[in-house]
């Protein structure tokens, strides 16, 4: 069964060594089903820059969790996704990289960084909206997920998590010969 964990992060910058990860949400994507996974982070001390504040339009200390917990919680859902220890993860998002950065150093950090496998395999927005570009399916030169599936939940980690899956759907209905049948969106949120 193939299987990919779409991801995102909010962050409270762009630096994964200054800064930290807000609230996090994965949503698993296979051939047979759909699950989903949220949470927000508490932070003592946070270092939050003003435009990651305004963009993400949240309190940063009225989280759940701390990140270890955080990162337990995360492990423990792939577990129960079926995901083993050394199993390599395939992730999925928008600017997916950023986030596998944020993720590592939170691993890192909090002494967790053999619980489970990030694979050297992602998929990313930008290689599937340049796929749909270049099928006719989207505008040319779209290039952010906010073009490609506006939202006003645009900067809440699970919706964010949820327009690239839907991008993923979209592009995997092109492996079909009719292309007419292009799977619309589903509004999740």
């Amino acid at each position: 069964m193939k299987r990919i964990v779409f991801l995102d992060f909010e962050t409270s910058g762009l630096s994964a060594e200054r800064h930290e990860i807000l609230s996090g949400a994965m949503v698993l994507w296979s051939t047979q089903e759909i699950l989903q996974w949220y949470r927000t982070v508490y932070h003592q001390e946070l270092c939050i820059t003003q435009k990651a504040h305004e963009l993400n339009q949240l309190n940063p200390f009225a989280g759940e969790v701390d990140l270890d917990q955080f990162i337990l919680e995360m492990n423990l859902t792939l577990q129960e996704w079926g995901f083993k220890t050394h199993e390599p993860i395939i992730f999925g998002g928008h600017n997916v990289q950023f986030d596998l950065k944020f993720l590592r150093a939170a691993m890192k950090k909090t002494g967790y960084s053999d619980l489970f496998k990030i694979g050297h395999s992602t998929v990313d927005t930008q290689t599937i909206a340049h796929l749909l570009q270049t099928e006719g399916l989207i505008p040319m030169g779209t290039t952010s997920l906010d073009q490609i599936m506006p939202s006003r939940y645009a900067h809440q980690a699970l919706n964010d998590a949820y327009r690239s899956l839907e991008l993923w759907r979209m592009a995997c209905t092109l492996t079909r010969k009719d292309k007419e049948n292009v799977a619309e969106p589903y509004n999740y949120l």
